[in-house]
């Protein structure tokens, strides 16, 4: 659904994606999240549409500089867990948006710690 959002349409929560997070080190690990526009959907300089988001179910904060997500300490057994992505955002009426496309780029990082 990330390739073909309504920028007209209002949407509360809407799942765009699904993230598998695998650890297999003792020392646990954490997931960071950047968003290239600072939570914005930007057609360049033309046009820019703000959204929020949420992992998990929990509302993260959208930042071109890396936030951490999830941070689990130690294990005894690998974790695979499978999280959602939802977005949400108000929708414009065609006539305020300027023809193009409305791009962000998120970036997931898992490392361990």
């Amino acid at each position: 659904g990330y390739n073909s959002l309504d920028l007209t349409s209002t949407f509360a929560d809407l799942a765009v994606a699904n993230i598998r997070e695998i650890n297999n080190t003792a020392a646990g690990y954490q997931v960071t999240l950047a968003s290239a526009n600072s939570g914005a959907l930007r057609n360049g300089a033309l046009g820019t549409v703000n959204y929020t988001a949420k992992y998990n179910g929990s509302a993260v904060t959208l930042s071109n500089t890396p936030v951490v997500i999830t941070s689990q300490g130690g294990q005894t057994s690998i974790i695979n867990t499978l999280k959602a992505l939802a977005i949400s955002f108000t929708g414009t009426t065609a006539e305020s948006l300027m023809v193009g496309s409305y791009t962000d780029t998120l970036t997931f990082t898992i490392s361990s710690n």
